[in-house]
């Protein structure tokens, strides 16, 4: 939680297992390295434990949602080569791209974006039928619109 990449690293040197604990909200530990925006947390964590990128927390969200809600651009960018396909995972019917645009957060939509070609997930409606676009018309998020 508060960054401290050497302690990190002795206690997966040690106790490798103890990436996949699970708190109370059942996130792992790197929900909340990614949620922190802690990059070399982020990667020591995956290199202990991959598949610890496709962990769902209680509301459904994994490491990347958390990352590219808050705007943590290289938290996202590292999840995402780790695991490409824990991105395409929805959260209560919403996409990844959803949730950015939710959340104002488009340099992270950019991200995404650039590196998928897969026009039917971009375009991917939401509970409501909408898909990222309208939400960012909706909310006057201009550059969204023009991106």
């Amino acid at each position: 939680m508060l960054g401290h990449v050497d302690f990190v690293n002795e206690v997966i040197t040690r106790k490798p297992h103890l990436a996949m604990e699970r708190d109370s909200q059942k996130r792992v530990h790197l929900h909340i390295a990614s949620a922190k925006g802690h990059v070399e947390i982020v990667k020591r964590l995956l290199s202990a434990n991959p598949e610890t990128c496709l962990a769902r927390d209680r509301d459904g969200g994994n490491p990347v949602h958390l990352a590219a809600v808050k705007g943590h651009h290289e938290v996202v960018k590292e999840l995402v080569q780790a695991q490409p396909h824990a991105a395409r995972a929805m959260v209560q019917q919403d996409t990844i791209l959803h949730l950015c645009v939710k959340h104002n957060q488009l340099e992270v939509l950019k991200l995404l974006v650039e590196n998928m070609d897969d026009l039917e997930f971009i375009n991917t409606k939401d509970a409501d039928g909408n898909t990222i676009l309208h939400l960012a018309v909706a909310d006057k998020q201009i550059q969204v619109c023009v991106f």
